[in-house]
């Protein structure tokens, strides 16, 4: 529907958050649990989508890491 989210934070040390009209909807964070990347998302508000905040969250670290697949 043309709705836009900001992206804002240390999108390199893959630190950021996911905002809508200035309101916080998710933290995430690289978490070093295991050999491979993992990833916190804490979704904020309870009414927004966590997969589409998933999903946004996969496109901006695959951006951040230059990939194109």
């Amino acid at each position: 529907d043309g709705t836009e989210l900001d992206v804002s934070g240390k999108i390199l040390d893959r630190e950021f958050a996911i905002e809508y009209d200035g309101e916080l909807l998710a933290q995430i964070s690289r978490r070093w649990f295991t050999v491979r990347d993992t990833y916190g998302v804490q979704v904020v508000r309870e009414d927004v989508d966590p997969a589409l905040l998933i999903a946004v969250t996969v496109c901006v670290i695959a951006l951040a890491e230059g990939k194109d697949d």
